[in-house]
C-alpha cells in the first residue's frame, strides 16, 4: 500500500471514557470528503492502526457532491478499546490493495441470504416469518443450534384483542454487505392468525459484524391507514428458561426464577422516575431511578440469550420480561399501566396511538452466548447498545470540508460570550426536560411548546443545529442527547410517511388538549413554513441510519413535486408570483429545505424546485434590493426571516454558482442594513411599528447583512454591512433560551456568522 502525499492522511479518534473495556465492538459513522480532494472511489481508502498496521475496514458512500465525487462515506471497521483508553487510526485516502472479496452476508440460489459472522450464523428467507432461521452459535465445541420452540423469533402487536404478527417479507434488501459488518432490511405486514394483511407495515433492519454473535436491531412499525389504537407491541424470541438475570450499571442485581403459572418476570419501565422488577404481574417490587442495563437467559438446551433496548427509559414504556410464551422485548408493553400517557400534561391514555402515516421506531441488540460467559464480556458487549463508540476526526476537518456549509469549530478564546451562551442554552434544555419530564415514547427528543402538552415539533430543525454543534467541536452530548433523539422523534411523529399526506410534516402544536397526544393535535401535515428536513439528511450523513435517509427522502420528494406544482401556476398566469406563497417563511424555509436536501442527496428534482424558486425571488426583488409580494411581513419587506432566505440562496449560489443569486445576496444584504436598523443601541427591530427589537431578529439578519458583504465586489464600500453585521450579532450573542425553539432559532444561523468572522478576519 502506498500513500500520496498530496491527499491528506485523516486521524480518527475512537475514545472510550467508561470503565467497561469494549472488545469485537463494530465502530460505524460517516466522514465528509471536501470536494476539492476529488475522492471518487471507496476502494481507494484503507484504515491504519497509530502504529500503521493495516486495519481490515468497509467503507460505503452516502452523500455526492454535484461533481459525482463523495462528500460523506461511511467507515465501518471492528477494534478492541480499553476501558478510559483513545485509540488512533488513520484513514489513507489513496490507497491500493485493500479491496476485499469476503462478504458476511451472501445470496444462495433459492434466493435465501445466509449469514456467517464467524460467530452467528444464520439464514433469512422471504417465505419464512421468523427473523432468523436454522440459527447457530460457534462455541469452544464447534457450531451448535438454537432451537426456538412454538413459533417463531419476531414481533407480535396486539389491536384490541386481536394479535397480529410479522407476515412473510414482501422485501428483504441488503443495505450495506462486506468483510466487517451487513445489514438486511426487512418490510411487510402484520397479519392476522388467518394470513389477512393490516394496515401496519413493518419495516426490520439487523446490523451483524465480524467475529460477534451479538445483533443490532432497528424495528419500525408504521401505520398505513386511518388512526389506530395498539394494546401493545413486542419482540418475542419463543425460548424455554426457567430463569432470567436482570443487569443494572453492569452488575447483576436480580435472578428470578419464572414459574409458569404466575406471570411474566424481568423489569418494566412505566414511568421515567422508576420502574418494576420481577413478578410484572403484581408490579409490587419497584425501585426509584431510571434503569440502565439488560436480561439475560439461559435455556434449557444450552445456550443463553441477553437483550438490551436503547433508551430504555427514556422512551418508556419498556419491559424485558420472561413469560409462558419465551422472552419477550416490550417496545410498546401490554403490562404498562401508563401507555402513551403524559402525566405532567394531564394527559392519560390506556393504549398507544398511531395516526395514518406515523411510525414507532426502536433499536434493541440481541446477544447470543453460552451461559456464564467471562466476567466482562457481557458488560463489553451490551454496552455497545446503549453508547456504542465513534470514530471522530478532529474537529476542523469537519468545520473546513464545506459538507456542513460554512462552519468554524468551537472557540471559548475567541468568542467566548458565544461559546458560554451556547453551553447554557444546552444546559438549560436539558435540565427543562428533566424537570418536566419530557419524555415517553411519543415524546422524547422533542420539547414542550406554550405549556405542558404541547410541543414544539423539533422548531427550528432540533438535528440540524444539534449535528452543527456536535461537529464543530461541542462534544457528544449533542449528538447523543438532542440531535439523535430528536430525529428519531420526527421520524416516527412529526414526519408523515404514508396516505394521502405522505411527505407532509405536523407543525408545532399550538393547543392543549388532554385528549390529545400533542405533536399532530392541529390536525393536518404541511409545508413550508414550520417544517424541516435538512437536519434529517445531515443526521443521516453522519450515522447511516437509513431510516432517517428514507423518511428525509419521502419528505423532500414531496416538498420538490408540491414547490414544482406551484411554480408551474405562476409560470401559467394562474398565480401571481407576488401570492405564490403567503409569507416569506414559505419561500425561506422550502428554498433551505430543498438545498439542504440537495446538499446530501443531489437530485435534479430539488435542484429544478429551488431554481424554481429562485426565478420568484428575482422577480420579485425590487430597485431597493427588498424582496415584495408575499415577502413582506411586520413593515419590513422579507427581513424578518432574512437569514432563511439567505441561507438558502447561498447554498444554491456555492452549488451552482449562478452570478444572479451572488448579485441577489448583495443588493438584499444592502437593503436589510439599512430598513429597520436602530442605532442606539445597534440593532435590527422585530415589529416595524413598535420599533422594537431582540436578540432572534439580530441573530437572523446579521448572518444575511455580513453574506452581502462577503460576497460583494465593492467591500470598501460595503464596509458599513460588515460593521452593523458585527455590532448586531455581538450586541445579541450572550442572551440564552432554555427553549429547544429559542436554542435553535438564536443559533442555527448564527455559526454561520461565526464562520464568516473568521473568514473576513483571514481575508484582512
Amino acid at each position: 500500500m502506498r500513500v500520496n502525499d498530496r491527499i491528506p492522511r485523516i486521524k480518527l479518534t475512537v475514545t472510550n471514557d467508561s470503565s467497561i473495556t469494549r472488545n469485537k465492538e463494530l465502530i460505524s459513522n460517516g466522514l465528509p470528503l471536501p470536494q476539492h480532494l476529488r475522492v471518487r472511489d471507496t476502494a481507494k481508502l484503507a484504515l491504519f492502526s497509530e502504529s500503521g498496521a493495516y486495519v481490515p475496514a468497509q467503507f460505503q458512500a452516502l452523500s455526492w457532491w454535484p461533481d459525482g465525487s463523495l462528500k460523506w462515506v461511511l467507515i465501518s471497521f471492528v477494534a478492541d478499546v480499553s476501558a478510559d483508553e483513545t485509540r488512533i487510526f488513520w484513514l489513507d485516502l489513496n490507497s491500493s490493495g485493500s479491496t476485499t472479496d469476503q462478504f458476511i452476508a451472501s445470496v444462495a440460489k433459492s434466493g435465501d441470504i445466509c449469514v456467517d459472522t464467524g460467530k452467528l450464523g444464520f439464514s433469512v428467507s422471504r417465505s419464512c416469518r421468523s427473523l432468523f432461521d436454522d440459527l447457530k452459535l460457534k462455541t469452544e465445541a464447534g457450531w451448535i443450534r438454537l432451537d426456538t420452540y412454538n413459533g417463531f423469533i419476531g414481533s407480535k402487536v396486539t389491536v384490541d384483542s386481536q394479535q397480529l404478527d410479522i407476515g412473510s417479507a414482501k422485501e428483504i434488501m441488503i443495505d450495506d454487505n462486506g468483510s466487517e459488518r451487513a445489514v438486511i432490511c426487512f418490510t411487510g405486514y402484520y397479519e392476522s392468525s388467518s394470513g389477512q394483511a393490516s394496515n401496519l407495515m413493518y419495516i426490520i433492519r439487523i446490523t451483524v459484524h465480524r467475529d460477534s454473535s451479538a445483533v443490532r436491531v432497528l424495528h419500525t412499525i408504521r401505520n398505513l391507514g386511518s388512526a389506530i389504537e395498539l394494546k401493545g407491541l413486542e419482540f418475542l424470541i419463543p425460548l424455554q428458561a426457567n430463569h432470567i438475570k436482570v443487569y443494572h450499571d453492569n452488575h447483576l442485581i436480580e435472578k428470578y426464577c419464572a414459574a409458569s403459572n404466575e406471570g411474566s418476570f424481568g423489569v418494566l419501565h412505566d414511568s421515567p422516575d422508576e420502574y418494576y422488577h420481577g413478578n410484572l404481574a403484581k408490579q409490587d417490587a419497584k425501585t426509584s431511578g431510571q434503569f440502565a442495563g439488560w436480561a439475560t437467559v439461559e435455556t434449557e438446551s444450552g445456550w443463553a440469550l441477553s437483550a438490551a433496548v436503547r433508551h430504555f427509559w427514556e422512551k418508556y414504556p419498556k419491559s424485558l420480561e420472561l413469560g409462558q410464551t419465551g422472552f419477550s422485548l416490550g417496545l410498546l408493553p401490554t403490562s404498562s399501566r401508563t401507555f402513551d400517557s403524559f402525566l405532567p400534561g394531564n394527559q392519560v391514555k390506556h393504549s398507544y396511538a398511531l395516526r395514518q402515516g406515523e411510525s414507532r421506531t426502536h433499536e434493541f441488540m440481541l446477544y447470543f452466548h453460552t451461559p456464564n460467559p467471562d466476567g466482562g464480556q457481557l458488560p463489553s458487549v451490551m454496552n455497545q447498545c446503549h453508547a456504542p463508540l465513534l470514530a471522530l476526526a478532529p474537529w476542523d476537518w469537519y468545520a473546513e470540508s464545506g459538507a456542513l456549509g460554512d462552519l468554524s469549530c468551537q472557540n471559548f478564546k475567541r468568542y467566548p460570550e458565544y461559546e458560554h451562551a451556547i453551553e447554557l442554552d444546552f444546559q438549560a434544555l436539558m435540565k427543562k426536560r428533566a424537570e418536566h419530564r419530557l419524555y415517553g415514547d411519543r415524546n422524547f427528543g422533542d420539547d414542550s411548546y406554550r405549556r405542558l402538552g404541547s410541543w414544539n415539533n423539533c422548531e427550528y430543525d432540533y438535528p440540524h443545529v444539534g449535528m452543527l454543534m456536535f461537529l464543530r467541536g461541542g462534544g457528544r452530548k449533542w449528538y447523543d442527547l438532542f440531535a439523535l433523539p430528536a430525529a428519531r422523534h420526527m421520524i416516527d411523529i412529526d414526519f408523515i410517511t404514508a396516505g394521502s399526506e405522505q411527505g407532509m410534516v405536523y407543525q408545532h402544536d399550538n393547543d392543549f388538549d388532554p385528549d390529545v397526544l400533542g405533536h399532530s393535535s392541529a390536525g393536518s401535515g404541511k409545508l413550508g413554513s414550520h417544517a424541516w428536513v435538512q437536519g434529517l439528511f445531515e443526521y443521516y450523513a453522519f450515522s447511516g441510519d437509513y431510516t432517517a435517509r428514507d423518511a428525509a427522502l419521502i419528505v423532500a420528494d414531496r416538498w420538490a413535486e408540491l414547490t414544482w406544482e406551484q411554480y408551474q401556476k405562476v409560470a401559467l398566469g394562474q398565480v401571481p408570483a407576488a401570492r405564490m406563497y403567503s409569507t416569506e417563511r414559505q419561500w425561506g424555509w422550502t428554498n433551505l429545505a430543498l438545498m439542504g436536501a440537495y446538499h446530501v442527496i443531489p437530485k435534479e428534482e430539488y435542484l429544478k424546485s429551488a431554481a424554481a424558486l429562485v426565478d420568484i425571488a428575482l422577480e420579485l426583488q425590487n430597485q431597493d434590493g427588498l424582496f415584495t409580494g408575499f415577502f413582506e411581513r411586520n413593515g419590513f419587506a422579507g427581513m424578518l426571516m432574512g437569514s432563511p432566505i439567505i441561507d438558502s440562496l447561498v447554498l444554491y449560489y456555492q452549488a451552482t454558482g449562478d452570478e444572479r443569486v451572488r448579485e441577489m445576496i448583495v443588493r438584499a444584504g444592502r437593503a436589510f442594513s439599512e430598513y429597520g436598523w436602530i442605532d442606539p443601541p445597534g440593532a435590527w427591530a422585530y415589529h416595524a411599528a413598535h420599533r422594537d427589537y431582540k436578540a432572534s431578529s439580530d441573530r437572523n439578519l446579521a448572518p444575511a447583512v455580513a453574506y452581502a458583504y462577503y460576497y460583494s465586489d465593492t467591500k470598501e464600500q460595503d464596509k458599513v454591512l460588515w460593521e452593523r453585521a458585527v455590532k448586531g450579532f455581538t450586541r445579541s450573542w450572550h442572551e440564552t433560551s432554555s427553549a429547544g425553539k429559542g436554542l435553535t432559532q438564536g443559533h442555527r444561523f448564527a455559526v454561520r456568522m461565526l464562520a464568516l468572522m473568521d473568514k473576513i478576519e483571514r481575508q484582512d
